[in-house]
Parts: C-alpha cells; structure tokens; sequence
C-alpha cells in the first residue's frame, strides 16, 4: 500500500511539476475524503436498531457501550474503547490508523410492580399492575485518523427513551397511564485533536430526533374507557466537547461534555373513538451531561477505572402540552439534577481475554412521591457488571456484558396529566429491577499507516 501510494504522489508531481506541496495537498485531500467516505459508510451500514427504554436516571439510556458495561461504566470518559467518545469528544484521540468501528446491543429486561394505596380516587387499594417491556438499545461508533494529531469521528446512539406498557389497560390508573414510550436517535460527529504530548481536546455537534407516544384512558361514557393518544417527534441539535489527559503512561484522565437539545414536539392528539383529531405542542428540553472518568495502570495485566458523572434533569420541570391557546395538560416533572458515582478495575487475563467488573451508585433527580410518574417510577440505584472482550483476530474483537440494576422500593403520589382531570389521584407503592444483556464487537480495516 505505501509503495502504491509514494508512486501515486511521484506521478503528479511528474504531471503537475508541483513537487513537494502539491505532494502534501493531494495526500491531505485523499485523506480527509478516505475518512469521511469511510465513516460514512459506518453511519449508513453500521447504525443499529433503537428501541428507547430508560433505566439510568430518569429518561437516560446508559447502555451506549458492551465495553463499560461490564465495569459498571466506570472509567467511561477516559478512553480505551471508541464508544468512550458517547461521553468525550476528545476520547478517540488516541486511536491508531486505519478506520476502526464498535458497535454494541443491549437487551434491558425490567419489572415494575405496582400496589395501590389508599387514597386512590378510582379505588382498588391493594391491587396490583405490572408494567415494561423487553427492550434493545443499539449504538455505533467509527474513528479514522486524519494525520499524525487529529481523529474524525461519528457516534450514533439513543441517548434517552422510554418503553412501557401496563399488563391490564383498565386498571386504576388509566387516566395516569397505560402505555408510553419515548424515541430518540442522535448522531454526533465529532474532531479530536492532540494539542500536545498526551492532551487531547475534542469537539462535535450533535443532531437529535425525539418521538413521544403517550396513551390514557379518557374517561368518556362508561368503562372500558377509550384509549386518548399523543403522538409527535421533533429534530434538535447541540453540542460535545472533551479533553483527555494522559499525565503519565499509567494514568488516563477523561472530562466530556454533553450540551442540553431543545425538541418543540408537535403532533396529533385524539381520542380513539372520536373522528376528532387537534395538533398539539410539548416543548422540553433534555439535560447537560458531565462526565469525569480515570483509568490507572496498577500492574501490566490491571487497570483500576472510576467515574463521577451529573445530569442536569432540573431542567425538567412543569411543561405544559398545548392545543392552540389552551394547556390541556401538564407533563410535571420538577426533577432535581443527576448524580452517578462507579468503581471498577479490569484484568488481562491472557491476551486475548481481558476481564472486566464494577459497582455503582446511582441517585435519582425523582427524589419525592410527587415527582414519580407511572410512566417513570424511577428511584435510586444500585449497578452490579461483569463483563469481558475476547479478541477473535487482530481485526476483531467481542465485547460481553451483565448488569443487575437493584431499584430502591418507592412511592408515588400524582395527579393525571390532562388538566380536566385533576382531580383523580394514583398512590401507589412501586418495586422495580433491571436485567441488562450486552455484547459488542470492535473491528479495525486498514493497515498501520495512513493513506499517502
């Protein structure tokens, strides 16, 4: 290859009698046309399937990486595997030539069980409803290096989503909730660049499409109520900054930074049994992400990682859906920010088997009965991963991945959405678990030097 392409060069320069700097333009130019055909491709033909379902904070999707998984994402903005850069811009830094990809799937299988409590307009104190459904979350990353200092990359993912659904659409809370889900598809390409030795700085724009569908009963005539449905999507952008910071060859420090996207959602709203359809309007935001990770080199064989990470859900608060001039109902968060802390270490069993576990504590911004929504019956946690890569050929490697999400047992306390209904209160005792199954794989195309 590098034979083919010095006799490349050395033909135009004979054709175009412009030596050495006509030499470095077309080198450049094939360079950065290579790469971004290249990562192209990997946004068209490697971009996985979404299907959003919440089980970080709130209405966060954690699950954008096998990789960090299995060590309970600790040390998830500090480098070591492409998907780093969904947390850190500047994360990719360090990759080697040619274009490498990673792409991860994760089945999320969660359980939340509610028991009614006194005080329940429609009754039914003690009766149970279960809710969720199976889940996959996809995401995709590709990398090419440009030149000795700067890497192109593109991350593609779904950073927040919901999926849920309760077992009997007639329970008692049905003017509260019966299904619900949340879709979003954000594709981030990003630019790091090496400002000096062992400090990168990264930077990308992110592009990001949201769908909402929301169904409850409305209460029209008598049971089984209809079915009342929003239904709308929106196209959002933002930003991702990063810097990456290698103090020693031990020592890897990552600190990234996700920006807030403002979504308008519009739509329609009806209720199923009427011809009627309106358009309606949400508007909301989704939060600022701050991620810091380490990684440290204890021995050759292990590495110590850990993360500390804040979302700023305060942003969620009251957010009222609006039918032309008038509120007919109200999506009442008043959310409290995010907080994340993980431990985790990994282990070189052999070399191609690398081990992989960690611990996390997760709090909640749903930190009061008033805030808990059916829909997100969310509560502090704690994360429990294993997991492991086992490199098949120097080009391939494959990521496994378990975690159990332990829920803290919580309450909620809430009126409807819909403002005509104020009146119908759900109070409910709620357990909830999480079961999360994930597997990767990271290829890499090309040679160990870059195109001439």
């Amino acid at each position: 290859m590098e034979h083919v392409s010095q006799h490349r060069t050395e033909t135009f320069k004979r054709i175009r009698g412009g030596g050495q700097s006509a030499g470095q333009s077309i080198s450049a130019r094939l360079r950065w046309n290579a790469g971004i055909a290249a990562l192209a491709a990997v946004t068209i033909a490697a971009t996985p399937g979404f299907i959003g379902a919440a089980d970080a904070g709130a209405l966060a999707v954690r699950e954008q990486s096998a990789h960090f998984q299995g060590s309970s994402f600790a040390g998830n903005a500090a480098g070591g595997a492409l998907s780093s850069s969904f947390w850190n811009s500047a994360a990719i830094g360090d990759v080697g030539h040619g274009l490498q990809t990673e792409s991860s799937y994760s089945l999320l299988l969660g359980h939340t069980e509610f028991t009614v409590l006194p005080g329940t307009t429609l009754g039914g104190a003690g009766t149970r409803a279960e809710h969720d459904r199976p889940a996959i979350i996809g995401s995709s990353y590709g990398a090419y290096r440009l030149n000795d200092r700067a890497v192109l990359g593109v991350a593609i993912s779904a950073p927040f989503g919901l999926s849920n659904e309760v077992a009997n659409p007639n329970w008692v809370g049905q003017l509260h909730h019966r299904s619900a889900s949340l879709f979003t598809l954000n594709i981030n390409p990003m630019l790091s660049y090496e400002v000096a030795r062992g400090l990168f700085i990264g930077a990308g724009v992110q592009g990001q499409y949201a769908k909402l569908k929301f169904k409850t009963a409305a209460p029209v005539g008598l049971p089984p109520f209809p079915t009342a449905t929003l239904e709308g999507d929106d196209i959002g952008f933002g930003f991702t900054v990063g810097l990456m910071w290698k103090p020693t060859n031990q020592t890897t420090i990552g600190l990234g930074y996700r920006s807030a996207i403002s979504h308008t959602i519009e739509g329609d709203q009806r209720v199923l049994i009427s011809p009627v359809t309106n358009q309606f309007k949400l508007g909301i935001d989704t939060p600022e992400m701050v991620t810091l990770s380490f990684r440290h080199a204890v021995t050759d064989r292990a590495r110590l990682l850990g993360t500390v990470e804040w979302t700023h859900w305060d942003r969620l608060n009251v957010h009222p859906v609006t039918v032309g001039p008038a509120t007919i109902a109200n999506f009442d968060f008043r959310y409290s920010d995010g907080w994340f802390f993980s431990l985790g270490g990994e282990y070189d069993y052999s070399r191609n088997l690398t081990l992989r576990t960690g611990i996390a504590y997760e709090i909640s911004p749903v930190d009061d009965p008033s805030k808990r929504l059916p829909q997100v019956a969310d509560a502090d946690r704690i994360w429990l991963s294993a997991g492991m890569s086992y490199k098949l050929t120097d080009a391939t490697t494959l990521d496994f991945a378990y975690t159990h999400i332990f829920i803290e047992d919580s309450t909620l306390s809430r009126r409807p959405a819909a403002v005509a209904l104020a009146g119908f209160n759900l109070n409910a005792a709620v357990e909830s678990s999480v079961d999360i199954l994930s597997v990767g794989v990271k290829m890499k195309f090309g040679g160990h030097q870059p195109l001439k």
